[in-house]
């Protein structure tokens, strides 16, 4: 595809001649990542990602994003509660030449009437922080407020026995997960032990581990508790094994902390593990572990003294970081101390006692804890695909328009007739067809909401016809082949973070039928400010307003991500059917799994002949010498009217698809599934907004080998509003067990063509203006406005056109037959 290049500045066309090009980017691309990497990320997200499109590209770069953190300086972040406490702040302190203090705003995450509660932050991962507001068992929040993203995590249950919970990231399999520890009773209702849940951010799901352990912990975490992989507070608690164990201590100082009738805490200093112990109460000790895990390893190395008339003992001070200065930040109760120690000392040899120097604010402090501030996000596989996303845009321009005089062939020259699955017919034993569905997985597409209707939930949830929802009519069609065939095939759902929930609940529905229903959830990607392409929620928009699903081109790499993909392979799944949810048409048909199986396809679109209300529909062509997919988007707007023609393009992409799930893993592992991106533009609180989106079909020229079927009109029966639902809903169609079938009765091919008011829109509406859904076997056309409602038994025949007057409610009579007809008032219904 052609792209279209960048358009010269006025005072470029003044002068007449080209832009210069930046010579910094003439530099090597790992030359240009260090240097920027190197840059603080206040500065870097507040100067650098606006200066132009390129520094903005490389700062969106996954690899950018690892050696940034990797190379952030070190700084910690406390949080001030203002007196009286009212209300809550952050601030940031990095470290460097002098250090520097940026208040962070993160209330904007969190409810006006939850402000007064307090906050505490109890750990750090990654540049992601973990708080909690008011009590333990309260919801979890995780965010990032420099990339604008938070995450509210409800308890696995009524926590009043909460002990402590942290956030850290398992390498194996690579996931964020929380530990959530819990205090309580054995069988016999008197020994105390500890239950341990894990929730994983990939997942979305608690689970109960079974390594319980009986040690009582306190109910706060060390203000640094990550290091390795693991949890630190006496015991050691690893994300990896999610093995619990004692962290081990010398015998001089289990010793000493035995006789001071205290349990040690363990906490994290820089890249060690400290304790901190105290003879007496005028002085303290801090004891480094040099080797991680080694116990001999233990070494005094802080020791302070002369601390009589100071405000605080030893067991409430803990360091937090060690600075570039040689200094010691520590954190007390009412203050950030620092220990200065000698020039171009690190940690290993500070020895001997220290001078404090206290930093007083107007504010006290109440927690700190030491922090990277960085470019990640709670899942690393949807951020890397949102960088790969925009870095492409980026990188290539506008929107990606095709080269018109390029497009060498039209669809019917690379489309099959679907007849050819016809010529070899299913086997007649049913034990043949169990073993061909066995390998066949159904996925709907089940991302969007039924907004269109009136509705706020997802699409798939709303009646089709007598009570039956999408899904319930999607669980009885695999419910009815596995029960003909004794075959397993299963339902997967891709939800989005729009859908997710309300689907949840209602697939509990089906626990008792023999279909096993699958979700995950597809990525969820942030909104993009049009005029400057800052992401949306760092505009102050955290909430679902900020983000989006980046369209149904995501299915394949979600599916990877989800761990479904590898998971059905193991079940020797060979196959999966892709279809929107809203499409009623597209039922499992064995003779195209059969043909794609014996032909090895990897890959099969479907496409029907269009009809007007198809016309902007996406469509096929041969391109480059490829097979692809054209979207409206991707068209000159001179040559819009072409597309829509149905002379020229006389077939559209149903978007039911047929795709080796062998040859998904392949092209996902390898990074070869970058479709067009098309750009969608839309207002979102007075904001003009970009999403970035892909289309699943367009995947089609990746797949070595793939297959077009021209399939009958009758495999495309969508839903996507009213109208839609006029049809499925009367004598035009039956439904048994699941699928809709087309009366015989109607004569004509094509379907009639309806057309209702904006007082139809809403689902409530529509059916509260019919007593019962005429019949519309004859019909060629209607169209309804105004206020117009409809009696029982009316037949619908022809042409008919019912526009009721400005202010007056026209009422059509029970048992009416409308044939060829203008209604306008009551006197035009006599006669």
């Amino acid at each position: 595809m052609k792209r279209r290049g960048k358009k010269c500045s006025d005072r470029d066309r003044k002068r007449g001649d080209n832009p210069t090009p930046c010579r910094f980017f003439q530099l090597p691309q790992p030359v240009i990542l260090d240097i920027l990497s190197r840059i603080p990320t206040t500065d870097l997200l507040l100067h650098c990602r606006f200066v132009c499109k390129k520094f903005l590209c490389l700062t969106y770069d996954p690899e950018f994003a690892r050696l940034h953190l990797s190379r952030s300086p070190i700084s910690f972040l406390s949080k001030t509660d203002p007196y009286p406490p009212y209300g809550f702040k952050l601030s940031l302190v990095e470290d460097g030449a002098a250090l520097q203090v940026t208040d962070l705003n993160f209330t904007h995450a969190i409810k006006p009437s939850e402000v007064s509660l307090g906050l505490s932050v109890t750990s750090a991962c990654d540049g992601l922080l973990a708080f909690v507001l008011g009590e333990l068992y309260s919801p979890f929040y995780i965010c990032n407020s420099l990339v604008g993203e938070f995450t509210t995590i409800e308890p696995p249950f009524e926590l009043d026995r909460a002990s402590f919970w942290g956030l850290g990231y398992s390498t194996n399999p690579k996931q964020y997960k929380i530990l959530q520890d819990y205090h309580d009773c054995d069988e016999s209702g008197k020994k105390s032990i500890v239950k341990t849940f894990i929730y994983t951010l990939e997942t979305g799901l608690w689970r109960c581990i079974d390594n319980t352990h009986k040690h009582i912990v306190g109910l706060v975490l060390p203000h640094n508790p990550v290091l390795n992989g693991a949890l630190h507070w006496y015991e050691r608690r690893h994300f990896d094994t999610e093995q619990f164990g004692i962290v081990p201590l010398p015998d001089r100082l289990r010793e000493l902390m035995m006789r001071a009738e205290y349990e040690p805490c363990i906490g994290v200093l820089g890249s060690y593990l400290f304790t901190v112990h105290s003879e007496d109460p005028w002085s303290f000790d801090i004891w480094i572990m040099e080797h991680y895990g080694v116990k001999e390893s233990w070494t005094k190395r802080f020791a302070i003294g002369n601390l009589s008339g100071l405000e605080f003992s030893y067991f409430l001070f803990e360091p937090i970081a060690v600075l570039s200065s040689g200094k010691i930040a520590a954190f007390t109760p009412s203050f950030i101390s620092y220990s200065d120690a000698a020039k171009g000392e690190r940690i290993r040899s500070l020895h001997g006692p220290r001078l404090y120097d206290k930093i007083r604010r107007e504010e006290f402090f109440r927690s700190c804890i030491t922090h990277l501030p960085s470019l990640s996000q709670l899942s690393e596989k949807e951020k890397n695909g949102f960088f790969n996303l925009v870095s492409r845009y980026l990188t290539s321009g506008e929107a990606q328009h095709v080269e018109w005089s390029e497009i060498k062939t039209q669809l019917y020259d690379v489309a099959l007739p679907y007849h050819y699955v016809e010529l070899d017919p299913i086997s007649e034993d049913p034990a043949e067809t169990k073993k061909l569905l066995d390998k066949l997985v159904v996925l709907k597409l089940n991302g969007g909401l039924g907004t269109t209707m009136g509705c706020t939930g997802p699409i798939s949830l709303i009646s089709v016809r007598s009570g039956f929802t999408f899904l319930d009519l999607f669980v009885a069609q695999i419910q009815n082949l596995n029960m003909k065939y004794g075959c397993n095939v299963p339902l997967v759902l891709m939800n989005s973070f729009n859908t997710h929930d309300d689907t949840m609940k209602s697939v509990e529905l089906y626990s008792n039928t023999n279909v096993t229903v699958h979700m995950f959830n597809q990525s969820q990607y942030p909104r993009l400010v049009a005029e400057d392409f800052t992401p949306f929620p760092c505009k102050g928009q955290p909430g679902k307003d900020g983000w989006y699903p980046p369209g149904h081109g995501d299915l394949f790499q979600s599916l990877m991500n989800s761990g479904k993909l590898d998971a059905f392979l193991a079940e020797g799944k060979e196959y999966v059917f892709v279809a929107n949810s809203d499409n009623l048409g597209a039922i499992v048909d064995s003779k195209i799994l059969k043909y794609l199986i014996k032909n090895k396809y990897e890959y099969c679109m479907e496409v029907t002949p269009k009809t007007l209300a198809d016309v902007k529909g996406g469509t096929l062509i041969s391109y480059d010498g490829k097979v692809q997919l054209l979207e409206i988007a991707q068209v000159p707007v001179a040559h819009v009217y072409e597309f829509k023609s149905m002379d020229e393009f006389r077939a559209f992409n149903t978007n039911n698809l047929w795709v080796s799930l062998k040859a998904i893993k392949m092209l996902v592992e390898a990074d070869a599934l970058n479709m067009e991106i098309i750009p969608n533009p839309k207002e979102v609180k007075g904001v003009e907004v970009i999403q970035l989106e892909t289309a699943a079909g367009a995947a089609i020229r990746f797949f070595d080998n793939d297959i077009v079927f021209n399939v009958p009109r009758s495999r495309f029966l969508p839903v996507k509003a009213t109208s839609d639902l006029l049809l499925v809903q009367s004598d035009l169609y039956t439904l048994v067990d699941g699928y809709f079938s087309r009366n015989a009765a109607r004569a004509e091919l094509s379907n009639p063509s309806i057309k209702l008011g904006p007082e139809f829109n809403k689902v409530s509406n529509f059916l509260s203006r019919f007593k019962s859904i005429p019949s519309i076997i004859s019909l060629d056309r209607l169209s309804v406005s105004g206020d117009v409602w409809f009696g029982a038994n009316i037949v619908l025949k022809g042409k008919v056109k019912i526009a009721a007057k400005e202010g007056v409610k026209l009422e059509i009579p029970d048992g009416a037959i409308l044939e060829n007809k203008e209604i306008n008032g009551p006197e035009d219904l006599s006669g």
